[in-house]
């Protein structure tokens, strides 16, 4: 029963939706994949936001249009961009009881990209969640030093690598 206890504390509730786009994925499976991300995020290093957090996570799937507008009010940059995070914990104070933040995705970039860096549309789109929900959990490559920068990147493939094995398992 304890384990029971344990193993419902450390489950993570995921909500998806998809506004203006179809991405084409199961968005079951989406909630299934992030919920495993972040539970694999989170045993990699002592994440005080993830603590503090609900365990509660947003991911919005959208077009172009709608990203390039949250970007140009939130990041003051008026262009699109792939995948942005918003995180609920980040910052001085202490904030117990509230969701640990949102990613936001734009479908349409990704399937260009996907083209673009030839891969599936699946693995680009497994490729944003992934690197949105460790910018939720306090990891940066941008405003970081050059060691931090690759340690977030070593672990996003990390993370990748374990997703192409769900999927295989899954398919098989």
């Amino acid at each position: 029963m304890a384990a029971e206890i344990k193993k419902l504390q450390r489950s993570w509730r995921v909500s998806l939706r998809s506004v203006g786009v179809r991405s084409g994925e199961k968005l079951s499976a989406l909630k299934k994949k992030a919920a495993a991300v972040l539970s694999k995020i989170e045993r990699e290093r002592d994440c005080r936001w993830v603590q503090n957090s609900t365990r509660e996570v947003s991911i919005l799937l959208t077009n172009d249009r709608n990203i390039r507008r949250l970007n140009k009010s939130y990041r003051g940059k008026d262009k699109v961009t792939d995948v942005l995070s918003f995180s609920l914990q980040e910052g001085s104070r202490e904030r117990q009881g509230l969701p640990l933040g949102d990613v936001v995705i734009s479908v349409e970039t990704a399937k260009r990209q996907s083209r673009e860096f030839g891969c599936t549309f699946k693995q680009e789109l497994n490729r944003l969640l992934v690197h949105g929900l460790l910018h939720l959990c306090g990891y940066d490559h941008e405003k970081v030093s050059a060691s931090k920068a690759r340690r977030m990147r070593s672990l996003e493939r990390r993370l990748l690598k374990g997703l192409v094995a769900n999927d295989r398992e899954t398919a098989s």
